[in-house]
């Protein structure tokens, strides 16, 4: 389950959790059975259905210049980082730190997997 603490009553614990301390955690109980590579299947899997969401929308653009390729796929990168975890950062208290770097982290990888998508696969290009 989801679980925040301070709790209680709406207004009483939005005044606690304003001066602290905060925790917003998940917990699980029971026995899970999973294994790395059950892990890793489900991660490539919607890694992969990401890449095929990125290769419709690349389809459908042009370019003039190198520049304004890997500047496009920047610009859709940073969109997906922003929209997925400055809500964490926002709702839940999460670091700046670790929003930014996770935002910097899907930025690089997705700009680079764009700009191998165009090269290794000319009708788009």
């Amino acid at each position: 389950g989801m679980y925040l603490l301070p709790s209680g009553s709406e207004e009483d614990s939005f005044e606690k959790m304003v001066k602290g301390p905060f925790l917003f955690g998940s917990f699980r109980a029971d026995e899970r059975k999973m294994s790395m590579g059950s892990l890793m299947a489900k991660n490539f899997a919607y890694l992969l259905v990401g890449a095929f969401l990125l290769l419709f929308v690349m389809s459908r653009m042009r370019f003039e210049n190198w520049r304004e390729q890997v500047l496009s796929f920047l610009a859709i990168s940073l969109f997906g980082g922003v929209i997925s975890h400055m809500n964490y950062w926002n709702w839940w208290e999460f670091s700046t730190y670790w929003t930014f770097q996770n935002i910097l982290d899907g930025a690089i990888a997705w700009t680079l997997a764009g700009m191998a998508m165009k090269k290794f696969l000319p009708q788009f290009s």
